[in-house]
């Protein structure tokens, strides 16, 4: 019997014996395999929670810029909600935030009710939708430009 010292000893390692078998090499590929099918979707998942929280964040701010406006004007007794692209971004106390979900950032004034514009308006063509007209329900609020209507 040959021992162990000389059967896993730097002899046997010199004698011509190097690398790995194909079937250690197909389980390590299975195991890999078995570990991308679990965080890949995870991942996924996680990315796409973050940008929406992003955008929602972003339309907070948005929506708030348009309330701060409406009580700055309601101060002096002519309460209104902005009417122009100027007086909104005005409003805001910098820049018009990033929507994260299609990564644009306009603000597109809507000149009819919000409800009955088709799908395929909010779906990356508009960072922001902004309704003023007054015969609108949805007078003076904001929107996500995307398919998911917050």
């Amino acid at each position: 019997m040959i021992p162990i010292s000389e059967r896993y000893g730097l002899a046997t390692m010199l004698s011509g014996k190097k690398g790995f078998t194909l079937i250690e090499l197909v389980i390590v590929i299975i195991v890999l395999g078995i570990l991308a099918a679990v965080a890949v979707p995870k991942f996924v998942d996680i990315s796409t929670k973050s940008k929406e929280s992003a955008t929602k964040a972003g339309l907070a701010s948005l929506r708030s810029a348009v309330t701060m406006f409406y009580t700055s004007t309601a101060v002096t007794g002519t309460a209104r909600f902005p009417t122009s692209l100027s007086e909104l971004a005005g409003a805001l106390n910098g820049p018009v935030p990033v929507n994260r979900v299609n990564g644009l950032k306009n603000i597109s004034m809507v000149t009819g009710p919000i409800y009955k514009l088709p799908d395929d308006y909010y779906y990356n063509k508009h960072g922001w939708l902004y309704s003023w007209i007054r015969t609108d329900p949805n007078h003076g609020k904001v929107w996500a430009g995307n398919n998911l209507r917050w």
